[in-house]
């Protein structure tokens, strides 16, 4: 068993040393990950015995991910084969942010994710490490060179594009790509392996989109000065989905651009209950789970109209969700 880093104690670890050894219902396939909630703590349990108290299948399950309930205190996820991130980059080091807050670090101190970063330069062989040169044609600026990513592409997945190994994607960070979406992110999470391909300059030779990656995204009407920050993005959007990532499974079912919600993720309120004059909605503090429901529904819709009116025609809303919509619209006029 390997214990993550983390402010765990040694009475946390004697508990979960003895879910392990009590047996009273026996898990042997693949590669577990117990989280014990409140400690910190996480441990790795490669075809070990794991004691089971209480089992049910999470709402996960179609993905083929048990959630195993013991004591009231741990979740155990089967990560049999964890997701791969290769990142192609000119700046190795810019990941050195990303990688270790949040999100992204917990994932791989869990063993859900590994990350590989690969430095561009190295599939070169002038003694300027040249990636880029002038566009055929005239313009202004730089392309990437197709030689190097070619390369560096076919050295990580130890074949070339037609042969590509399965549940893998070549993810082309571009401005004009298919934008990135949440269910480009959930799709993402399905696969084994992702490599990111942070593109510079003024654009990255034709020939990879069309020859070499299978997805060229964007991550939005916008122009940014290259790939990493897409990369990083894409890397978290893609993590926080899968199975054991975040600390609560509800947590990414019904926030913005999901399945469940369809629409933007409705007001939050904390402490303190009035702030400057400003009151938390009463209905957020009378304790009728009912009407909070319907509240939050409804000022996500509101929220949805004011903002991003657009993704409403596919949100696939209900008789009573457009009854809303013509309420609210109905109000702004």
């Amino acid at each position: 068993m390997r214990f993550s880093r983390g402010p765990a104690r040694s009475a946390a670890r004697s508990d979960v040393r003895s879910v392990v050894a009590t047996v009273s219902a026996i898990l042997t396939v693949g590669t577990f990950r117990i989280s014990c909630q409140g400690h910190g703590l996480s441990a790795i349990c490669s075809a070990a015995p794991v004691s089971v108290l209480a089992a049910h299948h999470s709402p996960l399950a179609p993905l083929g991910v048990l959630s195993v309930l013991a004591k009231g205190h741990f979740r155990c996820y089967p990560s049999p084969v964890p997701l791969c991130f290769d990142i192609v980059t000119i700046f190795p080091g810019f990941f050195a942010g990303p990688l270790e807050h949040g999100i992204v670090r917990r994932a791989r101190e869990a063993g859900l994710i590994e990350t590989r970063i690969h430095d561009l330069r190295e599939a070169t062989h002038d003694r300027h490490r040249t990636v880029d040169d002038r566009p055929f044609g005239g313009g202004e600026g730089m392309v990437l060179k197709p030689e190097p990513l070619f390369d560096t592409v076919e050295r990580i997945l130890g074949a070339p594009r037609e042969q590509l190994p399965p549940r893998t994607a070549i993810v082309l960070l571009s401005a004009a790509g298919k934008l990135f979406r949440q269910e480009t992110a959930a799709r993402l999470a399905g696969l084994e392996r992702i490599v990111l391909l942070c593109g510079r300059y003024e654009g990255v030779d034709e020939r990879v989109a069309e020859h070499l990656a299978t997805d060229e995204l964007s991550i939005g009407d916008y122009v940014v000065s290259g790939g990493e920050l897409p990369a990083a993005l894409v890397m978290d959007a893609v993590t926080r989905l899968l199975p054991g990532a975040l600390g609560n499974e509800a947590s990414s079912v019904n926030e913005s651009f999901s399945a469940a919600a369809g629409v933007l993720e409705g007001p939050h309120y904390t402490r303190p209950q009035e702030f400057r004059g400003w009151s938390v909605p009463e209905v957020l503090v009378g304790g009728h789970h009912e009407e909070v429901r319907r509240w939050r529904r409804r000022m996500a819709l509101e929220k949805t109209l004011r903002n991003r009116p657009e993704i409403l025609e596919s949100a696939g809303l209900s008789e009573q969700d457009l009854s809303l919509l013509d309420e609210l619209r109905e109000a702004q006029e």
